[in-house]
Order: C-alpha cells, then structure tokens, then sequence
C-alpha cells in the first residue's frame, strides 16, 4: 500500500484490510515518482522478513490451470508474488509470514482442486 498517511494511521489501514506491507508519508507529488522506482526494480515485495517457497503442484494440464493457481494465490493475505510453472510443476510464492504460510498455500492450492506436496 502507498499511502500519504503517517505511518500509525497507514499500518492500522493495512492491518484492518490485510495488507502485509505499506509505505507512509509519501506526498502526493511524490507518489508517481515512487511507483516508478518500484516498477524500475522489479522486486518491491523483496521487503525485509518476505519468505520465498516452492510448491510442487500435480494436476496443471494447460496455461488456465497456471492462472487459476496464480490468482488463487495472488488474492491470499500477505502474499506478494506467485509465478506458477506448468513446465516445472511448481508455484514459486513469496508471502509475508506474519499473515501467510506454506501450510495455507497448499489448503489454497488443494482447494482449487490441485495436488500439492
């Protein structure tokens, strides 16, 4: 979340909407500047205390199957980013461990009706 809040105003927004990770205080001026430098990096969810795992995924037969895994993902509280390969059966997720974890992954995988281990 980018946000011009002060930082105790933006963490208790985050914390009621879910949000693993914000940045307070940026002026509005600012804030077209800031996302700029987040897209140039390519690696803003690369925040301090982000965790990366690999799941092995059973079941994907087609390009829809690897959406359907990747938005399951990608809509779970604190998770930053999902790249799910068909090829590689796997999903490669990088989630806040504060409100996610490999365990609730899976159940969201399995639940998607894939097989995950």
């Amino acid at each position: 979340m980018l946000t011009g809040d002060n930082i105790a105003t933006a963490a208790a927004v985050a914390r009621k909407l879910g949000i693993g990770r914000f940045r307070a205080e940026v002026l509005p001026g600012d804030k077209a500047a800031e996302v700029g430098r987040l897209k140039k990096t390519d690696a803003w969810w690369q925040w301090p205390g982000m965790e990366t795992t690999v799941l092995n995924v059973d079941g994907m037969t087609c390009g829809g199957c690897v959406r359907s895994v990747t938005n399951v993902l990608k809509t779970l509280p604190g998770v930053a980013a999902a790249e799910v390969s068909l090829e590689k059966s796997e999903a490669k997720v990088t989630f806040d461990p504060s409100l996610a974890n490999p365990a609730a992954l899976r159940k969201a995988i399995e639940d998607a009706g894939y097989e995950t281990h």
